[in-house]
């Protein structure tokens, strides 16, 4: 296989560097492949193959055209279905938007609600405060009251 990927990279005219990182490895391990250090992963084979149009069987074994002929272009109805498809997905993608938009307006009256709330909670804490400070005072003279008659 080491022959047949030097072959490969000088067929398509690529550096090391560039095939490697087209099929999203690091160029030490292509050069660790080169070198019969290490083979690559079935990954590996599967993004050179569908990347660069390679047939697998050359690849691994040497049999067979280097490169896989070209699929027939789609049919009038496999684009129709793709269109249909496509359409759909479109759909789904607004129905889901509109759900997302009507949770967030939910979310944001919640929020709303929780500052109000909350603006409530602290206009109680600080009358609270402010009648315990009463009591404080009111306390320290009565002490002294009960302080002077003793």
């Amino acid at each position: 296989m080491v022959d047949r990927l030097n072959i490969l990279i000088k067929k398509l005219g690529l550096a090391k560097k560039d095939f490697a990182k087209s099929i999203n490895v690091s160029p030490g391990n292509l050069s660790d492949w080169l070198k019969g250090k290490s083979e690559p992963s079935s990954k590996a084979l599967i993004r050179i193959c569908e990347i660069y149009n390679v047939n697998l069987n050359w690849l691994l074994t040497g049999q067979g055209n280097m490169f896989l002929q070209p699929s027939p272009p789609p049919t009038v109805n496999e684009h129709a279905q793709a269109y249909q498809a496509k359409e759909q997905e479109i759909e789904r993608l607004k129905q889901e938007i509109t759900n997302l938009k009507a949770e967030l307006k939910k979310m944001d009256q919640e929020e709303e609600k929780d500052k109000a709330h909350l603006q409530a909670l602290q206009a109680k804490i600080r009358e609270l405060e402010l009648e315990n400070r009463e009591l404080i005072g009111q306390i320290k003279i009565l002490k002294e009251l009960l302080l002077k008659k003793a």
